[in-house]
């Protein structure tokens, strides 16, 4: 097992500065670990941050379009180096993520007041292409765009 402890804190709240039609939603998150550690050796979690972060905003409105924006950070981490099977631990730097979301239901029929319609929806991760690494020598996806059409009955 794992003993993992720390703090947590997030902020939120909504706005409506273009009138009652449109809300705008900001954020901030962030996780500090103080203790992250083998309940068997004591020795730290590799893999494991001690800190992370996200901040941005949702933007909506009453004719259903969403957006989202998030910028996240992982702090830096201590790995193992397995490209030259030493298994020697280091400590990588942390690195941020940013992705955008926008989506628009188009509502049909007699059933608008229920929900039914089509939701068209784009989402970009890895907004700025950025190299990065959970696992030293494994690199994650660069900037990914997912087109979306979905039926809500």
């Amino acid at each position: 097992g794992a003993k993992l402890s720390g703090f947590e804190a997030g902020l939120s709240g909504t706005m409506r500065p273009f009138g009652p039609e449109w809300a705008i939603s900001p954020f901030v998150n962030g996780t500090r670990l103080t203790e992250y550690s083998d309940n068997a050796t004591g020795a730290k979690l590799l893999y494991t941050p001690e800190w992370t972060a996200s901040t941005g905003f949702t933007v909506h409105d009453r004719h259903g379009f969403k957006g989202m924006f998030n910028l996240a950070y992982t702090g830096k981490t201590k790995v193992q180096v397995w490209e030259d099977w030493s298994g020697r631990v280091v400590t990588k730097a942390g690195f941020p993520l940013a992705s955008v979301s926008l989506s628009k239901k188009v509502f049909l029929g007699e059933g608008k007041a229920r929900g039914t319609g089509v939701t068209i929806s784009a989402e970009v991760n890895n907004l700025f292409d950025r190299n990065y690494e959970y696992v030293r020598g494994y690199s994650m996806p660069g900037r990914t765009l997912t087109v979306g059409i979905r039926a809500d009955i």
